[in-house]
């Protein structure tokens, strides 16, 4: 009779060893399931208050940047922009709240005698354009720039950082493709170094 219990259990062991499997790997599965389909409270709370800053941040600030979208895509079109239009992209760029419009902008940069001798209307070049963006962002240049000031040497000092690149000239009119290429490099260099 032992002889035949034993055969039984040695017959039996390997299916109940299997059944032992099968029913820990179908234990496994179904708590695994109910891990991914639960989630804990915080998680949901923070779901929550991500949406909810979202919709808070898009009311508020998406007016705002509807006027600003119809002013980058007019500025996009211009061949050359003015010392008005430069001056606004580049304070808004920096974040200088209290411009909303060109004409204030320019008035800005002039109050601080970053521009004399220039006209709201008249054509931007690039080197006067390089000397508000050396101003605007507070950028240390080399020696000639810290000495001098000049429109010339704040160009300098922007091609050796890699801002203006490309074919250039100090004296050649800005244009609004290229005067958001060089805004868009400025703030990536000013990322990069913080």
């Amino acid at each position: 009779m032992k002889k035949n219990l034993q055969a039984t259990l040695v017959a039996v062991t390997p299916w109940l060893t299997l059944q032992k499997s099968r029913a820990a790997i179908k234990d496994f599965s179904e708590t695994r399931k109910r891990k991914q389909t639960t989630t804990p409270r915080s998680l949901r709370l923070c779901v929550f208050a991500r949406a909810l800053f979202s919709i808070i941040f898009f009311l508020t600030v998406f007016p705002a940047f509807s006027q600003s979208a119809e002013e980058f895509d007019h500025l996009l079109t211009l061949e050359a922009v003015n010392y008005g239009q430069a001056a606004w992209l580049l304070l808004n760029a920096a974040g200088v709240q209290e411009i909303t419009d060109p004409t204030r902008a320019f008035e800005y940069v002039t109050e601080r005698n970053w521009l004399s001798g220039i006209g709201r209307d008249d054509n931007a070049r690039l080197d006067v354009v390089s000397l508000l963006i050396m101003k605007i962002w507070e950028l240390k240049g080399g020696i000639m720039y810290t000495i001098t000031e000049s429109p010339r040497y704040a160009y300098r000092e922007l091609v050796y950082l890699g801002i203006i690149q490309g074919r250039a000239a100090p004296n050649m009119q800005v244009s609004g493709d290229l005067l958001l290429y060089i805004t868009g490099s400025v703030l990536l260099q000013e990322e990069t170094n913080e």
